[in-house]
């Protein structure tokens, strides 16, 4: 830690009082070392939905499961397309461990989708390119409350500004 720092373009702001800026080299985590999965806890329970009674009852319990996350993490309502290519995930899991490595496979699919990344919206189909819709921010109130709610504590995120045009 007893090294100078080389700064950067976008380092601008040293600290009072130190020779260089103290910064996080590396961090390593080690453990748990043989780790047990929880029987059962507050966020578990929202994931497992439903446990199959026996092999027979897997499947649809599956489905159920993974339709739930799929809605919830795609912000729409999924279809057959969705379920399928999550089933393959899930097999993937499932091959190599239990049911619940199957679900935990299949949820790292859904987490690294771009449409659970991304949130893309689309016009209507009766919708003429480049009119005003009610999908488009063209409000500037609108888009001045989106802006507010990431900043919901900032003290003036709640007064409007005075439009100038």
């Amino acid at each position: 830690m007893n090294q100078h720092y080389v700064r950067s373009v976008l380092d601008t702001n040293p600290i009072a009082g130190y020779v260089f800026s103290p910064q996080v080299g590396q961090v390593i985590i080690m453990g748990p070392y043989e780790g047990k999965r929880p029987k059962t806890t507050a966020s578990r329970d929202k994931v497992f939905i439903c446990r199959p009674a026996n092999g027979g009852d897997e499947v649809p319990c599956v489905k159920k499961i993974l339709a739930n996350l799929a809605r919830q993490a795609y912000r729409r309502p999924t279809n057959d397309s969705d379920i399928e290519n999550l089933l393959t995930f899930y097999q993937k899991g499932r091959n190599a461990g239990d049911f619940e490595d199957g679900i935990e496979t299949a949820l790292q699919a859904i987490l690294s989708d771009p449409e659970f990344v991304f949130r893309g919206e689309a016009d209507p189909a009766n919708v003429k390119p480049g009119s005003r819709t009610a999908s488009a921010i063209w409000n500037w109130r609108r888009a001045w409350r989106s802006s507010c709610g990431a900043l919901r504590r900032t003290r003036n995120c709640w007064r409007w500004p005075r439009r100038t045009s």
